[in-house]
């Protein structure tokens, strides 16, 4: 009777997983898809991604697809959303210093400033 039970248990958890996973189909995927942040902790679009449609005001508790938290982790970036540029900031809520990565453009490398110190991202409508 336990084994039914367990049994039972385990395919409506799996159910629930299985319904709940189309909606996150195109963002966080472990690829580079429309209209999404893609960071890399190489550069030149190497090793570990993280992608994600949309601004995050703190990266903290996020990680690579392939594990590892990405905050001041990553050394190159894309932005495929095509009317957004997308900015990168040194601290959490939108603050200390940034760069901008245009609408459909990416940075193979961030630099000496900007190699691992994002720690929060925004997309800011461009038309």
């Amino acid at each position: 009777m336990r084994k039914i039970a367990g049994i039972a248990a385990g395919i409506a958890i799996v159910g629930t997983l299985s319904i709940s996973g189309p909606a996150f189909a195109d963002s966080y995927d472990g690829k580079c898809g429309d209209s999404e942040m893609c960071a890399y902790d190489g550069d030149n679009f190497r090793g570990n991604i993280f992608d994600r449609a949309g601004s995050l005001k703190s990266y903290s508790g996020y990680k690579f697809y392939q594990g590892g938290s990405i905050d001041n982790r990553f050394s190159s970036v894309k932005n495929t959303a095509n009317t957004y540029k997308l900015c990168l900031y040194t601290k959490a809520n939108y603050r200390g210093k940034s760069i901008c990565v245009g609408s459909d453009k990416s940075r193979a490398t961030l630099g000496a400033q900007y190699d691992n110190t994002a720690s929060s991202n925004q997309f800011i409508y461009t038309g």
